[in-house]
């Protein structure tokens, strides 16, 4: 998978992933994937491009946001529902 930093898993059972897609550094966008049955990561998720590159991502302490941590600041993404920034 073409995937960059930032990146982190779920807890405990490490079954989702999310990551700043592409094969570079400068890449914004950030995706959501399972890891199936198959042993294969699928793609659940778009949350949309973002301008900002991101220093870090992390979920929060319930796991239903994603936090995108940039040089001025943040974004949150909700996880379930709505696929739109917080």
């Amino acid at each position: 998978m073409p995937w960059s930093n930032p990146i982190f898993l779920s807890f405990p059972f490490q079954t989702r992933a999310w990551v700043c897609e592409g094969d570079s550094d400068i890449s914004h966008v950030v995706g959501m994937y399972r890891f199936g049955a198959d042993l294969r990561w699928t793609k659940t998720k778009n949350f949309g491009d973002n301008k900002y590159p991101l220093l870090m991502l992390e979920p929060s302490q319930d796991e239903t946001f994603v936090i995108g941590t940039f040089m001025t600041g943040f974004l949150l993404w909700r996880v379930d529902g709505e696929e739109d920034k917080v």
